[in-house]
């Protein structure tokens, strides 16, 4: 069990937080295609830091069968993470 997800082993969080704060892709991951406005291109048609703020969110929620959560202490995923939006 980890503490943060930047810190939860096979995982593919921590995958795209190790990525995103080289800028690049994580390889044998689907990409992030951004906010497409024309036919979308093969990848998740979100950007980056939309799915931190999703599992941010969802991480800290505690329900019935789940065994922990995100500490409520802990800062928001992108304050505590630095990395650039734009990455």
């Amino acid at each position: 069990m980890a503490e943060t997800p930047k810190e939860s082993d096979h995982t593919s969080i921590k995958r795209r937080i190790r990525a995103a704060r080289k800028t690049r892709q994580p390889g044998r991951l689907l990409p992030f295609a951004g906010n497409p406005r024309k036919s979308i291109p093969e990848g998740i048609p979100a950007p980056l830091d939309n799915y931190l703020e999703l599992m941010n969110w969802s991480g800290r929620f505690l329900r019935e069968g789940k065994r922990a959560a995100i500490d409520e202490n802990l800062s928001p995923i992108l304050d505590s993470l630095q990395i650039d939006p734009r990455h």
